[in-house]
């Protein structure tokens, strides 16, 4: 199945470098420089690239913290409150930037970065997978009903959910009025990444925060692996 595809994982700057290219390219329309923070030195890169052109068509980063005492050090705690967190006993693993060459419309792509993962999260023992999670631009309206879908299904516990830390949100749990939505059209609308996690049974925030840095609108998202869990094995 993925014959047409090659997968590397490298760390440091000089291996990392083509994929702060590619993020550039994906998030600011290739405008000059390099797509990196402070945290892509801490990170496990994937890089997924054609054996036939060698370019790259997918890339995202993985951060491994040994334990809840270590959520300050993720992306996600700049705009998301996770002292909930705080106290979890095992390996979180907090996924990023994860971005696809625009051009490309294979669903092998998401399928190799997920059995990827995977392998990742099996080999490392993670129990909680978490992050921000995108998407596409910085109007609320454009995602409608998959934010409706969102509401319906898929929210974190009221006691448990992660406050926001940023001004520019969309509290979609208490704005948008819940009425009939079409299920199939709205899943089919979410960022195709969130749909598999949303599938094996992961838990949003109640808020969305718009990023004008990158024109993206993201979500915090949790998926607890301590039960067994099927997608993953497969």
């Amino acid at each position: 199945m993925f014959e047409k595809y090659g997968v590397s994982i490298v760390r440091g700057m000089n291996a990392i470098a083509p994929a702060l290219k590619f993020r550039q390219k994906v998030f600011r329309s290739g405008k000059p420089g390099l797509d990196f923070d402070k945290y892509d030195e801490s990170c496990y890169h994937f890089l997924i690239y054609d054996l036939v052109t060698n370019e790259l068509v997918c890339v995202f980063r993985a951060l491994v913290l040994e334990d809840g005492g270590a959520i300050n050090d993720s992306y996600s705690s700049q705009y998301y409150q996770l002292d909930e967190f705080s106290k979890f006993k095992g390996k979180m693993l907090e996924i990023g930037r994860f971005c696809v060459e625009k051009t490309i419309k294979d669903p092998t792509v998401l399928r190799l970065a997920w059995s990827e993962l995977a392998k990742f999260i099996i080999k490392k023992r993670i129990k909680i997978i978490f992050g921000c999670t995108s998407f596409d631009g910085v109007d609320k309206f454009k995602h409608i009903e998959a934010f409706s879908l969102l509401k319906q299904n898929h929210l974190s516990p009221i006691n448990t959910h992660p406050k926001v830390s940023s001004k520019y949100i969309f509290e979609f749990a208490k704005d948008l009025d819940t009425h009939r939505i079409n299920t199939k059209l709205a899943t089919l609308h979410l960022p195709p990444l969130l749909r598999l996690y949303l599938r094996m049974g992961a838990k949003v925030s109640r808020a969305a925060i718009f990023d004008f840095d990158l024109q993206t609108t993201h979500v915090f998202t949790s998926l607890n692996l301590k039960k067994p869990n099927k997608y993953l094995n497969n």
